[in-house]
């Protein structure tokens, strides 16, 4: 290991190098530029907290990648806090389950296509647009009440688990 200080040829940087076993081969593992910047030449581990300030920027890349490595038997998430005061987080659990939970008064909206298409508050779910079932299945209101398609241009209006209504483009 050794450091090459602020000058003409690092231009006010500081480049921190690791040399191979026999002292050969040198490798700028870390560089502080002059305008505060630093990048490592690998992956960056710790063993407790990264705390910044304001922000992390992946780099400019084809694939750049945020990985949130956990095992089997633990979990990753992201949580997210204001005026450090918990709000929500997106959690992969052990059992392999995605959580996105968010506090009283936090609502979860999804877009696609930079439109609204649906919106999650409290218990409510509200579509922005059309709610499409695939062919056949049902769209259940309780535990044996649903709307069941039976075949193209045929439903049933199932209620307490007895047909009530039957419809087809011929008859009621």
């Amino acid at each position: 290991f050794y450091s090459t200080g602020g000058d003409v040829s690092t231009k006010g940087s500081y480049v921190f190098n690791t040399t191979s076993s026999n002292g050969s081969i040198s490798t700028a593992a870390l560089t502080i530029a002059n305008d505060n910047k630093a990048t490592f030449a690998s992956e960056i581990t710790s063993g407790d907290d990264i705390n910044c300030p304001t922000k992390i920027v992946l780099g400019q890349s084809a694939a750049p990648e945020l990985r949130l490595k956990k095992t089997d038997a633990g979990t990753a998430s992201v949580s997210f806090y204001s005026a450090s005061v918990f709000k929500s987080y997106i959690e992969l659990s052990a059992a392999e389950v995605m959580t996105y939970y968010a506090t009283t008064g936090i609502d979860q909206t999804f877009y696609s296509n930079a439109q609204l298409n649906l919106t999650l508050s409290g218990t409510d779910a509200t579509f922005a647009g059309n709610v499409f079932l695939t062919p056949t299945k049902k769209l259940y209101l309780g535990v044996d009440t649903y709307i069941d398609e039976q075949s193209a241009d045929r439903f049933q209006l199932i209620v307490g688990g007895a047909e009530y209504i039957d419809v087809d483009q011929d008859a009621l």
